[in-house]
């Protein structure tokens, strides 16, 4: 078979419209292209935003058990201060913390059921 009857002449390849553009026009495009590219996929960008704020909801959700941990933790710290220590309190924490209790409490144990087990 011939070769293709339409071939371009070296002159023609010149006059293609985007070597008609000058080379201050093309680099000024390439700079927009990247910093719109950025704009969108970049550290900052708009698709980077979404996540920022499920980050930002989860650290306030952190934030507000860690202050109501403190608040907690203020209060017990008063009420174990030797200038007003809280008596219930203090018997309190050591039955709990300790396993100690009054010879004169009453126990009573309360059986627990045994654990269920998945039918195979």
């Amino acid at each position: 078979m011939a070769a293709s009857s339409r071939t371009l002449k070296p002159s023609a390849i010149f006059k293609l419209p985007w070597l008609l553009i000058s080379p201050a026009k093309m680099g000024l495009a390439i700079i927009l292209v990247f910093f719109v590219f950025q704009a969108f996929t970049g550290k900052q960008g708009l698709l980077s935003w979404r996540q920022y704020a499920i980050e930002a909801e989860a650290l306030e959700i952190q934030k507000a058990e860690l202050l109501r941990r403190k608040t907690h933790l203020q209060d017990a710290v008063t009420r174990l201060s030797s200038a007003r220590a809280d008596s219930d309190f203090i018997e309190e924490r050591a039955i709990r913390d300790m396993n100690m209790a009054d010879p004169r409490d009453i126990e009573i144990k309360i059986p627990t059921p045994p654990p269920e087990t998945a039918p195979n």
